[in-house]
């Protein structure tokens, strides 16, 4: 991703998963501020990750890595607030992942209440971590 170059695109790191908090971070400008979140997640069992946006947010990019192959595939899928009729897969990482990189064909703007969800057995339990970044769209 490239660095945010805009004083007043300064990056919020979010560490505490459980909580996705939203952070505003201001230059000292008036101008407008960008609310960026970036969520990361470790662990050596299941992947079951859900995001917790509570404003309208701009998916930028889902990255993972884990420390050997895992065996079963890794689903990232749209949970949307309108009901499961809207549910959409959005990539499907293939078995056998070490590294993966996701990052939208156009805009993926979500809605509050929308939600993603990633899901993976790793039935071998490699270690993984796994990093959500999206900013607030108007």
């Amino acid at each position: 991703m490239p660095a945010y170059k805009d004083a007043n695109q300064v990056l919020a790191d979010v560490h505490d998963d459980s909580a996705n908090a939203l952070r505003v971070l201001t230059s000292g400008s008036p101008a407008p501020t960008t609310t960026v979140l970036r969520s990361s997640t470790t662990g050596a069992g299941a992947v079951a990750i859900t995001t917790a946006f509570a404003k309208k947010m701009r998916v930028r990019t889902i990255t993972g890595k884990a420390s050997g192959a895992v065996v079963e595939a890794l689903t990232i899928t749209l949970d949307s607030l309108t009901g499961a009729a809207y549910d959409a897969l959005l990539q499907e990482v293939s078995a056998g992942w070490t590294d993966f990189f996701f990052q939208p064909d156009g805009e993926l703007i979500l809605e509050a209440g929308d939600e993603l969800v990633l899901a993976c057995a790793n039935s071998g339990g490699a270690t993984y971590g796994i990093e959500v970044i999206a900013e607030e769209a108007s």
